[in-house]
């Protein structure tokens, strides 16, 4: 009974200090691990994994699998930047639909859009009327092609030059 106890005895004082690493399997080299509550333990897998609660788990690759966003979301300089992306201009015509603003950048596009040379007019998602010399901008959403609050190529062709 006395050898059972210390047995017991001498199992818990190594499980409440622990065990000192063996210079033979690599020391604290070892892949450490921290998980987002701040408590450290060492692993032998070599990636890192952080836990939390808020967004599950997360592994960190090296890798960014995200898409790109897409090219009708950009600005004009981070359309200029991107290669699978081209800018697409148009002229604008003022809100009283009375003359004609100079050309300038409307949207970017997919580099692989499917233009047709139909000149057509849109109206864009803050209601603003365009004119196009190519009619590519189909299925971007909020953009509406031959929308019956812009003027026709008749009507486009009348319009001076803003200012």
């Amino acid at each position: 009974m006395r050898s059972t106890r210390s047995c017991l005895v001498l199992f818990s004082a190594l499980v409440i200090v622990g065990c000192s690493k063996d210079p033979a399997d690599g020391g604290d080299d070892a892949a450490d691990l921290e998980s987002s509550d701040g408590a450290d333990t060492t692993g032998d897998g070599g990636t890192e994994t952080e836990t939390g609660t808020d967004s599950g788990t997360e592994t960190e690759t090296g890798t960014d699998t995200a898409p790109p966003p897409a090219c009708e979301t950009l600005d004009e300089a981070a359309c200029e930047a991107r290669e699978d992306c081209a800018r697409f201009g148009g002229t604008p015509i003022s809100e009283a639909l009375d003359c004609t603003e100079a050309p300038r950048f409307a949207i970017c596009l997919d580099i692989e859009a499917v233009c047709n040379q139909a000149e057509v007019n849109y109206l864009d998602p803050e209601g603003q009327c365009w004119w196009f010399t190519a009619g590519c901008i189909f299925g971007v959403e909020g953009w509406q092609s031959n929308s019956p609050q812009c003027p026709d190529k008749d009507v486009f062709d009348m319009l001076p030059a803003c200012g």
